[in-house]
């Protein structure tokens, strides 16, 4: 029982560890320095704010599609807390930096951690395109 409570101790604090570097990645994705494709002025990532992009599936067959789905992080969009203007990822001459910044970060946390705010955009013809800030 006592080799069961010693392994169950360092696995906590293997746990405190983790914790506390997972943070410090946080902060340092947050704290890197974009530079916007319009005003071209730089500003760290957590006062951007993401657009989640979303495409609509038309219907297909009895039961396929008619449903919307998000775009991968490339083909989204971000807004420059300087100016105001979207920049899109995919033509961003930071492009892979980006998308590095925040894919590789995410499976330690979300995007709602880096970003001064998160929202969506559903694009389908016929739709003006509106981005609606999550709570």
């Amino acid at each position: 029982m006592n080799k069961l409570k010693r392994v169950i101790r360092q696995l906590n604090e293997l746990n405190d560890v983790r914790k506390k570097i997972v943070s410090e990645k946080l902060q340092i994705v947050r704290r890197a320095l974009i530079r916007c494709a319009e005003c071209d002025k730089k500003s760290r990532l957590c006062v951007w704010v993401f657009v989640q992009d979303w495409w609509y599936e038309e219907p297909y067959g009895c039961t396929g599609g008619a449903e919307w789905r998000t775009s991968q992080t490339e083909s989204c969009h971000i807004v420059c807390p300087k100016c105001g203007k979207e920049n899109y990822i995919y033509n961003h001459p930071e492009r892979t930096r980006i998308v590095d910044l925040i894919d590789v970060s995410a499976s330690d946390f979300l995007k709602k951690d880096i970003f001064k705010a998160v929202g969506d955009a559903h694009g389908h013809s016929g739709y003006e395109r509106k981005i609606v800030i999550r709570p």
